[in-house]
């Protein structure tokens, strides 16, 4: 299942500009956009199978987002981005 969500991810990045690199950043035009959404989906769908696979309830998965954000928002207030 995390194969098949990296292979979307690919296929995702395809269908958008996101090389800032390359040429500077746009707006997804409709239809990019909506294939982009498309791809997503695909992505958590692939996502929520492997989550299943390992017995991950609702709860769980919620728990563990906000555990997260809290050390994400911590992160943010120090200043850093480091792992």
């Amino acid at each position: 299942m995390v194969l098949a969500a990296f292979v979307e991810l690919g296929e995702y990045l395809q269908d958008l500009t996101w090389k800032p690199w390359a040429k500077s950043p746009r707006k997804p035009d409709p239809a990019e956009r909506e294939r982009a959404i498309e791809e997503m989906v695909d992505v958590l769908h692939f996502v929520g199978d492997a989550l299943i696979a390992l017995g991950v309830s609702d709860e769980d998965l919620s728990l563990a987002y906000q555990k997260k954000m809290d050390i994400n928002r911590q992160r943010m207030a120090r200043g850093g981005h480091e792992s």
